[in-house]
């Protein structure tokens, strides 16, 4: 009855608004200030192009990437941030530490849709209920320059007894923006934020945005 519920209940859709056009135009300028520091200063930072492509550290050396690896490093963030709120390991910490780092990819001026749909989705109600999930993704669709669709299996273990797996989808939206703090330069040295989601079953939804 648990998991019925879990897949049939409405799964939150996260939308940006406008004002990210505004935002991004403002991020381009702080962009060239900074860039023309770091080359006065010799300053290695971060710098993000304003289209697919972005620019990268490759063994300390900044790169502009072409397509193919802007899509690869797109794809290693959307498995991440998928495993972070989809995965339940057999571990109350673990968890914990995937949700910390969903926030971390995330969008703050969205911060609470991200909090609204992890409660929607309680991992950590499956997990007192001793059911685990592994996800195995198995297709990646850039649908538009920022905009991706992603499909994974979620394989449950109910009381260690492994479960056929399920097929799960999603439409993730990102953008990127200099790395503010330490801490986000560790852990987000790309400063990619997903900033709309929307995640659903094939089997109890139709698709849509």
């Amino acid at each position: 009855m648990l998991l019925a519920s879990y897949f049939s209940m409405p799964l939150t859709k996260i939308t940006v608004e406008g004002k990210m056009k505004t935002k991004a135009k403002k991020i381009l300028k702080k962009i060239s200030a900074i860039l023309f520091v770091a080359v006065l200063t010799i300053i290695v930072i971060f710098i993000f192009s304003d289209d697919n492509n972005m620019l990268y550290f490759n063994d300390d050396k900044l790169q502009y990437a072409d397509d193919e690896t802007s899509n690869e490093l797109v794809k290693m963030y959307l498995e991440r941030f998928v495993f972070d709120i989809r995965n339940v390991p057999n571990d109350e910490l673990e968890l914990k530490i995937n949700i910390a780092d969903a926030y971390l990819l995330f969008s703050r001026d969205y911060y609470d849709e991200l909090t609204e749909f992890l409660d929607i989705n309680n991992a950590f109600v499956l997990l007192e209920n001793n059911i685990t999930v592994e996800i195995k993704f198995t297709f990646y669709e850039r649908i538009e320059e920022k905009l991706w669709r992603v499909q994974w299996e979620e394989t449950y273990k109910i009381e260690d007894k492994l479960q056929e797996p399920i097929t799960m989808a999603g439409y993730f939206t990102y953008y990127q923006e200099y790395p503010v703090t330490e801490e986000i330069k560790q852990f987000n040295p790309l400063g990619i934020y997903f900033s709309e989601i929307y995640i659903y079953n094939p089997e109890f939804e139709e698709e849509q945005l």
